[in-house]
């Protein structure tokens, strides 16, 4: 699958009180969103990730994440891991490591992540990788709750056009 062609339309959206609870499980991601458009995650609960990220995004357009509440974590060796991460995929970055996907360069465009708390992580929301002349675009940050982060709240690497206004950091 290349491009955006893999899942569309799709929503994962919690009640009550849903929760995804990594247990500190090395290295697990609690949801990939790859190639895809038109999806949603709202109002879920993420808890305690090891070396792994809650949501990892890459190839992607129009994705909305609201209202969700990241907390915990347990520190690995190597890179900081991101609550949300945002990534574009290609064989030099290895990003995207499924026998699935193409790592075919297809950035994320159009990505809202607004109204959600983040609290005790390493980073809140990022992007660790650079891929050459490829920018994620129209990345949107707004109005979250940053609590209680070690490294920093936002890493903007390799975005453009990107929006990060009326978020509140604490500590």
């Amino acid at each position: 699958i290349a491009g955006y062609g893999a899942s569309s339309h799709s929503k994962i959206v919690g009640e009550g009180s849903a929760t995804i609870h990594l247990c500190n499980v090395k290295n697990g991601i609690a949801i990939q969103i790859f190639h895809s458009s038109n999806c949603s995650v709202k109002g879920i609960r993420f808890k305690n990730m090891y070396g792994g990220n809650f949501i990892k995004l890459g190839a992607s357009k129009n994705i909305s994440i609201t209202k969700c509440y990241f907390t915990g974590y347990k520190k690995s060796s190597g890179t900081v891991k991101e609550a949300i991460r945002i990534e574009v995929p290609d064989n030099k970055t290895k990003m995207f490591a499924t026998s699935w996907g193409k790592n075919d360069k297809t950035v994320c465009n159009n990505i809202s992540i607004k109204h959600n708390t983040f609290n005790k992580l390493q980073r809140g929301i990022g992007s660790v990788k650079y891929t050459s002349k490829k920018y994620n675009k129209k990345i949107k940050v707004i109005a979250n709750s940053f609590t209680n982060i070690d490294d920093n709240a936002v890493n903007a690497l390799n975005w453009k056009n990107a929006t990060i206004t009326w978020n509140r950091f604490d500590n």
